[in-house]
């Protein structure tokens, strides 16, 4: 599933869904893998932390997408692990 960047509020990111569903989110760090970037963001609504896939859509806005591979999507998860263990 795709989101797309469509405002700021307090610093934080409002992300909204193909069917215009927003929701606020904390941005957390940015990493790099496999040439691919990736976001961790922690929903302000339930604190939830959320991994997805950075990229910048063709019409210039930011696209955060969800990571359906689950080799991949662990990969991303440990190297989030490392850089939040070093702060």
């Amino acid at each position: 599933m795709d989101f797309v960047k469509v405002g700021e509020k307090d610093g934080n990111i409002i992300l909204a869904d193909k069917d215009g569903n927003r929701a606020v989110f904390e941005f957390l760090e940015m990493t790099v893998i496999d040439q691919t970037e990736y976001a961790a963001l922690l929903q302000t609504d339930d604190e939830c932390l959320v991994l997805l896939r950075f990229a910048e859509g063709a019409n210039g806005k930011e696209v955060y997408s969800t990571i359906d591979d689950d080799a991949l999507f662990d990969r991303v998860a440990a190297a989030f692990e490392e850089i939040f263990d070093e702060d």
